[in-house]
């Protein structure tokens, strides 16, 4: 199994996408890796930066789910 430091480092280290998603994205990752470590914003509610990082939070989550064989994320 992948951790989601080799996850990241594979799909998502080069991407043209802005730092705060990149930031959620390896949240998410982090996330399903450690359900048990809270995973929270440090952007301010309502702003750009927040919800880039929600949207690469979600990724993240589908990204994890990929590479265990639970189908492509969408």
């Amino acid at each position: 199994m992948k951790t989601a430091q080799q996850i990241y480092s594979a799909a998502i280290k080069g991407a043209p996408r802005s730092p705060e998603w990149k930031h959620g994205t390896m949240a998410g990752l982090k996330r399903c890796e450690s359900p048990h470590v809270s995973q929270c914003s440090p952007y301010q509610p309502g702003t750009a930066q927040d919800d880039a990082w929600a949207a690469g939070m979600q990724y993240g989550i589908q990204l994890w789910q990929w590479n265990q064989g639970e189908g492509a994320p969408a």
